[in-house]
């Protein structure tokens, strides 16, 4: 079972290795989506971890955006609100993609400002790959294909009638950035 802590303390540092260029006294914004559990916690987690990897930083805004028009709007209140943001984390790729575009639209794209993201999309990896905000998303190993394969093993092993010893299905987390997203375009 792939928790949401261990995605959520991944991203957040990482993107607690920005401040360093901040000195580690970086303006936060994290876009949250506090009304699914799942990811109520993986907000949280961001939270934590920000404030137990970078002390010195401000969490001056948290909003919730699931998908990229949320994030938008958000983030350009944010903005309005809080000019001097220079790190976003999100629980997800909507809000990235979303605080990307509106990053982009304020002028905000520079060599210190990042967002971090969970789930790897596309849309992400292309602004990665573009040099764009969005910094670094976390994607995980197996495709879809993969799990329900796995999946599927487990039900035809309940149907024989036989127990299923290992009831949890771990995938690796990886960061993608700069470095490595060449890897994940396309797939």
């Amino acid at each position: 079972m792939l928790t949401s802590k261990s995605l959520k303390s991944k991203t957040s540092s990482q993107a607690a290795s920005t401040y360093e260029k901040l000195g580690g006294k970086a303006e936060v914004a994290i876009l949250n989506y506090p009304q699914l559990p799942i990811l109520l916690q993986r907000g949280n987690g961001i939270k934590d971890a920000i404030t137990k990897l970078a002390p010195n930083a401000k969490i001056v805004a948290e909003t919730s955006a699931i998908n990229p028009a949320e994030g938008i709007t958000k983030m350009e209140t944010i903005f309005q609100a809080n000019p001097n943001v220079k790190v976003v984390g999100c629980i997800g790729a909507g809000g990235s993609v979303g605080s990307n575009e509106a990053a982009k639209a304020a002028g905000k794209i520079k060599d210190d400002f990042g967002i971090f993201a969970a789930d790897a999309t596309q849309p992400e990896l292309l602004a990665i790959k573009n040099n764009e905000g969005i910094r670094m998303s976390v994607t995980i190993t197996g495709t879809n294909k993969v799990i329900a394969e796995k999946v599927a093993g487990m039900v035809e092993q309940l149907a024989s009638g036989k127990p299923i010893e290992k009831k949890e299905i771990y995938r690796e987390l990886i960061p993608v950035t700069k470095e490595n997203v060449d890897e994940y375009l396309g797939k």
